[in-house]
Order: C-alpha cells, then sequence, then structure tokens
C-alpha cells in the first residue's frame, strides 16, 4: 500500500518517513535471519563468496597455464612469482636466482 499526502504541506512527519524505511525493509527481506536484500541470486552467503573464490581461481590459473605454455619446455621450473607470499618463499626464491 502506497503512502499518500493527507495534506497540503511538503514536509513528512517523522512517523511516515519511518513507514516508508519500514515498508522498505519487509519488501526486500530476503529471509528470516534480519539481512535484507534488494536482489536475490548467487550472490547470497558463504556460498556465494566460496563459488566467486573458485571462480576467481580457476580464471587465474588458466591465465598462468596461458602464459607459461609458450615458453620453451626447459626453462619451465624457472617461472617464478614477483611477489613471494612469505620470508620464506622469498629466501628459496633469491636461493633460486643465485643458483
Amino acid at each position: 500500500m502506497p503512502i499518500t499526502r493527507q495534506g497540503t504541506s511538503n514536509h513528512m512527519t517523522l512517523e511516515a518517513v519511518q513507514a516508508m524505511i519500514d515498508q522498505a525493509m519487509l519488501r526486500n527481506s530476503t529471509n528470516d535471519d534480519g539481512s535484507y536484500s534488494s536482489r536475490g541470486g548467487p550472490t547470497r552467503g558463504t556460498k556465494g563468496v566460496i563459488g566467486l573464490s573458485r571462480w576467481y581461481e580457476k580464471i587465474e590459473s588458466e591465465k598462468v597455464d596461458k602464459y607459461i605454455g609458450g615458453l620453451p619446455h626447459t626453462i619451465h621450473g624457472n617461472v617464478m612469482s614477483a611477489r613471494p607470499k612469505t620470508l620464506d618463499e622469498a629466501i628459496e626464491l633469491a636461493n633460486d636466482l643465485m643458483d
């Protein structure tokens, strides 16, 4: 039920504003746990996050495979990350580059 004006005043009362907010929240409610969303779909909850993470990892893996796929077979082992994730990996990278 839409809210309509009841007089000539252009100002809304706090109660009218709160009623509009409550109606919008009720309309947009997707479940009973207090979360609100204006759309449904696969982006809800942890399932959406996990799926998106797996998709991103797959795409990144494919990019790496395409990148090193054109390299000669003898140097495949020499392709290394430009940004090691840990200090141990940084030390290992430095040792490999010195050898």
